[in-house]
């Protein structure tokens, strides 16, 4: 029943004898479908992260449409069984874009628009969030910063290890409201 949704993904962890070892199951995941009785016959996720077990995915799901996923084991004789099905929607697809000053090197500024991409990438698949960042290079910037507007400015700095995609996605949320100034300068996170 563990389960997370997004406007085109969606996410379930699923326990089994596979999962811990076994060797009577040889294929498990999660199956989904628009009808209410989705079967392996459907989609079944075969990509998943591990944290703390596998979290099986799917990718590619359109935005705010009904859809119904359940659990499946598959044992070694071909036999196949299923889990209670859940219904959920998915999210309207978000639209988070990035203007980008390239102001640094040719590597820095190849480093800051893939991390920001990727940052907006999420953002748009797995919420619904519609927000433009201005993004600026700032060579005086020891981290990197964002400010919370109705465009937000973001700046980020030559360090190296700032110029992912965490980081971005870190700042897009100060731009954003989730996290605040004074939360983070109090000490309290």
């Amino acid at each position: 029943t563990r389960y997370a949704r997004g406007a085109t993904m969606a996410f379930g962890r699923i326990k089994s004898s596979l999962e811990n070892g076994g060797s009577a199951i040889t294929k498990c995941g999660f199956c989904i479908a628009e009808h209410p009785n989705p079967m392996i016959s459907d989609s079944i996720s075969k990509k998943y992260i591990t944290n703390n077990g596998k979290i099986y995915y799917f990718e590619n799901l359109k935005p705010s449409t009904k859809y119904y996923m359940r659990a499946y084991a598959t044992n070694k004789d071909g036999i196949t069984g299923y889990g209670d099905v859940i219904k959920f929607y998915t999210l309207p697809k978000g639209n988070v874009t990035y203007s980008y000053n390239n102001g640094g090197s040719a590597a820095e500024n190849t480093r800051i628009n893939n991390a920001l991409t990727q940052a907006c990438n999420l953002f748009c698949n797995l919420t619904s969030i519609k927000k433009h960042f201005e993004v600026g290079y700032g060579s005086g910037t020891p981290t990197a910063d964002c400010n919370y507007k109705d465009t937000p400015w973001m700046n980020v700095g030559p360090k190296q290890s700032y110029q992912k995609t965490g980081t971005i996605m870190h700042e897009m949320q100060h731009g954003l409201g989730v996290i605040s100034y004074n939360t983070q300068w109090c000490g309290s996170i």
